[in-house]
């Protein structure tokens, strides 16, 4: 029942681990495909697969969870664009099938990937393609249930994420991002209404999340500093940015408390004995090349 966890980061990858977990499965690893290091400055990457933004701070997570971290340079790109796909050599799936071998070579106890898919075929289909090539079984705790019950199952776990990305009509970079999803949920189920039709969950890249603490976690993940705004597009009606997170940390969790409602304006309450740890550099602890 031994599984690895595809981690973008995000409040859905998280969550499906939270719900692999409760189904009596053990998580061994975390896996993550990274920006090339020429695409850091930018973050933002062109990818069917994958969530760029907020992978600097994928090491405090894997530290968080205590869980090892395999992480792997993105090098291809979407190639092959049908539905059922076929491995092509310079693929950017292939990159996934390189970090899952890894994966199973270091942990050889593996029988199953998960990951956080809800709605997109396009990327279920891809990992179990590559799951089956390396003997595995795909986990998809989350497809196809209700985006507005699970945005609030996840809401009642005790989840915590921030808004890192917007890119839809009706998101806004200074009204959203670095907002809590908790603070957002209203909003976010008012927007999958007309004339919007938001996926609640943002399952249809209408917005990306970076997880700050869950049940799992033992310890919480803070912001030191303000992120900074990176504006992608200033499309009057589709408007995409992002949040660069800077000066990441991990605090014990029940002491520190982030309030992030502008962008701008971070906060950070200390709430009884405050016990911060020293600022670690974000790195992968095992890259595949």
């Amino acid at each position: 029942m031994d599984f690895a966890a595809l981690v973008s980061g995000g409040k859905d990858s998280i969550f499906a681990i939270m719900d692999a977990i409760s189904h009596g499965y053990q998580l061994r690893a975390i896996i993550h495909l990274a920006p090339k290091e020429s695409d850091v400055v930018t973050v933002e990457q062109d990818s069917y697969m994958y969530q760029s933004v907020g992978s600097e701070g994928i090491e405090l997570i894997s530290r968080a969870l205590n869980t090892p971290l395999i992480c792997r340079t993105i090098s291809g790109r979407s190639v092959f664009t049908g539905i059922n796909y076929i491995s092509q050599s310079n693929d950017e799936v292939e990159d996934l099938f390189a970090a899952l071998s890894a994966a199973v070579v270091r942990f050889p106890t593996l029988r199953f990937v998960c990951s956080g898919a809800i709605m997109s075929d396009y990327q279920r289909i891809r990992v179990e393609q590559v799951a089956s090539r390396l003997g595995l079984r795909s986990l998809a705790f989350l497809w196809r249930r209700n985006q507005v019950s699970l945005l609030s199952d996840m809401l009642r776990s005790g989840l915590d994420a921030i808004v890192v990305k917007v890119a839809s009509f009706g998101l806004g970079s200074r009204q959203h991002l670095g907002r809590t999803i908790s603070d957002l949920q209203p909003e976010l189920i008012r927007l999958t209404g007309p004339p919007w039709y938001l996926n609640a969950c943002g399952e249809g890249g209408e917005y990306e999340t970076f997880t700050l603490d869950s049940p799992l976690f033992e310890k919480r993940i803070v912001l030191r500093s303000p992120p900074e705004l990176v504006i992608h597009s200033e499309d009057e009606y589709y408007p995409v940015a992002y949040l660069r997170l800077k000066d990441l940390d991990l605090q014990v969790a029940g002491f520190i408390v982030v309030i992030s409602i502008p962008v701008s304006f971070f906060f950070v309450v200390c709430i009884g004995v405050r016990q911060m740890s020293r600022l670690v550099p974000v790195r992968c602890f095992s890259r595949v090349n």
